[in-house]
């Protein structure tokens, strides 16, 4: 279990600057007016995690006006994750992360003096894509020991980011304290989806749906595999069965014996027909006898050769027919996700998430008429022109493939055009031979010697087709091998998967209990008409006093509490979680509430002052909207005259 750390914050561009004093406390209070720069500085930091901020994007209605229209403006982090130090650079709406690690060296003053690892110097992209496969995200949740698992919703399949983790450990200043969950930074009926918030909940909290979680991933791959696995053998199983005609069917380890025997057969033929080929000349017609037989002998190799060439190219056809049912397959899964896709038509950009009517979506907007960027965040849904764009280019391929099947039956129907044409002149020389031979005389029986040639010729093409069906059963045989290990692999993935999913359900029930017992105590300390307080063990929702507590002002408590409860139930040595001990609440003055009871919810913090463990709770909130007690843990103060960005010059 990894924890996290803001240890600084710096901004700079060419008109505006703010450098943080270094974080040091568990505790850090940053307290100034409205309009200050307090929810500026939390989102700085979430922008240098790689999160998404709409204020600072130039299409954005609600523009932060200052860094907007800065100039080669960046935000730069210092960051401890464990022991290890880290300076991560981002620039603004930049898709990429510089990241260097760092060591401190002490000195005998008492200064620390920050060294650079500039050799190990990383540039992470935020967004993921076939070329930049590893992300930021995936960097830092390896760090943090919380595995990057993949996700099937629908038709729609994705990995788990460290920016939805993120959504439980900002507490941003929502308008509505009741959607406990910092909002996605783009929203569908995916992203924000009841499983999406449970999965959330279970990999910061649970101490076994990492696991779980990745056996379904492999679970799923390994079902894939199986399929594509069947429909390979069927095609092999269709060739061996058109190869072997009546015969019956029989392994490799008889088929080679076949073709053993046969060999030993011939080499008794090839000795016998020397010891026929002693000839007495008797007449001038000698020569051409010679000759036909040396044009007969070479006829003879040339249909050797066109054999062996044929073979090949029933290997070639083997394996494009192999190729073509791979990619069958995969045709057959993308159609099928079009066909749910247009069924459902839950995951369109160009539909309404709330009643699912088609919206006509101008380019570069969203459903809600905001203009976006289409290219620079990364999208929980493709559109169904993407998922056809990716099936014409899998029928592409299945059509290339075809085609080079198809110039593989034609060059296979010339080849046994030729060996018909050279079989034909070789019964055309055996006949000139024959014709030629009645002006010699032979010491040996030249019947027998024909004898002897047919013979040969029958089994070197019957061996010629039992080494092609062997290779073809050794196939089916490796196959078959192949497809049982996949299904033990399947069925062992399947008990992994079942048996992680009942420690992961044993597992969050427990935590289920515990959590609602910290979070009722918080909640009743907070707020005076709170009876109860827990959470509900199917969605991990609130419940105050059994749904009937309804005061609007209550839903501050509701939602701190939440987060307070999260970060205290990590903390606890007997409850193993991979929540990174850290939590960003930014001003929780909202809903109507009273300073009389904001200041008391805020007090709560004070509950983590004897912790032994590290930790960092970062919080920004009005002016003196904190108890006397917290003073001390006030880092930054920002007025009117000190606001959080200052102008250079």
């Amino acid at each position: 279990m990894g924890s996290l750390r803001i240890n600084s914050v710096l901004y700079e561009g060419n008109d505006y600057y703010y450098r943080s004093p270094r974080f040091d406390n568990n505790i850090v209070i940053v307290e100034g007016q409205n309009g200050n720069g307090k929810s500026t500085l939390c989102k700085l930091i979430y922008h240098g995690l790689g999160g998404a901020v709409d204020e600072f994007k130039r299409t954005s209605k609600e523009q932060h006006q200052e860094i907007v229209r800065d100039k080669d403006n960046y935000v730069e982090l210092d960051i401890s994750i464990g022991s290890a130090g880290y300076l991560i650079r981002r620039l603004i709406n930049d898709n990429e992360i510089t990241l260097t690690p760092y060591g401190l060296e002490s000195y005998e003053d008492g200064e620390e003096e920050i060294i650079l690892a500039t050799d190990e110097t990383k540039v992470l992209p935020i967004n993921r894509s076939e070329r930049k496969p590893f992300t930021f995200s995936d960097w830092i949740l390896e760090k943090l020991d919380i595995s990057v698992i993949d996700l099937s919703y629908g038709a729609a399949n994705f990995k788990i980011r460290f920016n939805d983790l993120f959504r439980l450990m900002y507490h941003d200043q929502s308008p509505d304290p009741n959607y406990i969950y910092k909002k996605p930074e783009s929203e569908n009926y995916v992203s924000d989806s009841i499983m999406i918030r449970k999965v959330i909940f279970e990999l910061l909290m649970g101490e076994a749906y990492s696991d779980y979680y990745e056996a379904i991933s492999k679970r799923r791959d390994i079902e894939k595999e199986k399929v594509s696995s069947k429909a390979i053998f069927h095609e092999y199983e269709a060739i061996a069965r058109e190869l072997r005609g009546s015969s019956e069917p029989k392994n490799s380890t008889f088929l080679r014996k076949e073709i053993e025997n046969n060999d030993q057969i011939l080499e008794k033929l090839h000795h016998s027909r020397e010891a026929l080929k002693k000839p007495r000349k008797t007449g001038d017609n000698f020569n051409e006898v010679e000759s036909i037989k040396n044009e007969l002998l070479k006829n003879e190799l040339l249909l050797g050769d066109n054999k062996k060439e044929l073979l090949d190219l029933y290997r070639e056809k083997a394996r494009l027919i192999e190729l073509r049912s791979i990619t069958r397959v995969e045709v057959e899964q993308v159609a099928k996700i079009i066909h749910t896709h247009s069924q459902l038509n839950l995951f369109s950009a160009d539909t309404c998430p709330y009643c699912l009517s088609k919206v006509d979506r101008p380019k570069d907007h969203c459903v809600c008429g905001a203009p976006i960027q289409e290219a620079q965040y990364e999208r929980f849904f493709y559109t169904e022109a993407e998922y056809k764009e990716l099936l014409k280019t899998k029928q592409a391929s299945f059509k290339s493939i075809s085609i080079a099947l198809e110039d593989c039956k034609e060059d296979e129907k010339e080849f046994e055009r030729s060996l018909e044409e050279i079989d034909s002149n070789i019964n055309k020389l055996k006949s000139r031979l024959a014709n030629q031979l009645i002006e010699v005389d032979y010491d040996t029986n030249i019947t027998a010697m024909n004898d002897i040639d047919d013979r040969i010729l029958e089994l070197r093409e019957a061996n010629a087709k039992l080494t092609q069906l062997t290779d073809i059963e050794t196939k089916l045989e490796n196959l078959d091998k192949k497809y049982e290990a996949i299904s033990d692999d399947l069925r062992e993935a399947k008990r992994n998967e079942k048996r992680f999913e009942l420690k992961a359900q044993e597992d969050i029930s427990a935590k289920v209990t515990k959590f609602s017992s910290i979070y009722n105590q918080f909640m009743k300390e907070t707020l005076p008409n709170c009876r109860s307080a827990k959470i509900d063990p199917e969605d991990y929702t609130p419940i105050i006093n059994d749904f009937e507590y309804k005061e609007d002002s209550s839903r501050v408590q509701k939602r701190l509490m939440y987060y307070l409860t999260l970060l205290k139930m990590s903390l606890m040595p007997d409850q193993k979680s991979a929540f990174p001990h850290f939590l960003l609440i930014d001003t929780p003055d909202t809903a109507g509430i009273d300073k009389d009871r904001l200041i008391p919810a805020i007090g709560q913090i004070s509950k983590f002052l004897d912790e032994k463990q590290d930790f960092q709770i970062i919080l920004t909130t009005g002016v003196g909207i904190y108890p006397q007690s917290l003073d001390n843990f006030v880092a930054v103060r920002l007025r009117d005259d000190a606001k959080l960005l200052s102008k250079k010059g």
